[in-house]
């Protein structure tokens, strides 16, 4: 299978939250998010053979969940020449209430 750029799709807003909130149930203590900038979303995507972004779980080194973001080809081969992390998490930089975090 190649990538071809469409993959994803909307989701309704009940049915992310129900996710949502199952993993802040199952991990109360750990991140609930990551904000990443649209510069640096950008960038990754810049290069016109970029399909789309891949979204790596990790830890970073105060054991807090966070993301690292890479490119992705056609061939859904990893770009690393650019890869992406510091994000902003929350807690502490938290949307208002909504279904995705409450």
């Amino acid at each position: 299978m190649a990538f071809d750029g469409t993959e994803g799709g909307p989701i309704a807003l009940a049915a992310a939250g129900v996710m949502t909130k199952a993993w802040r149930l199952s991990n109360p203590t750990q991140t609930k998010a990551v904000f990443m900038g649209r510069d640096i979303i950008e960038q990754l995507l810049n290069p016109k053979n970029i399909m789309g972004i891949r979204i790596y779980f990790a830890e970073d080194a105060t054991g807090k969940n966070t993301v690292v973001l890479a490119g992705a080809l056609t061939n859904e081969d990893d770009v690393t020449t650019l890869v992406a992390n510091f994000g902003n998490l929350c807690p502490s930089d938290c949307s208002a209430a909504n279904p995705l975090n409450s």
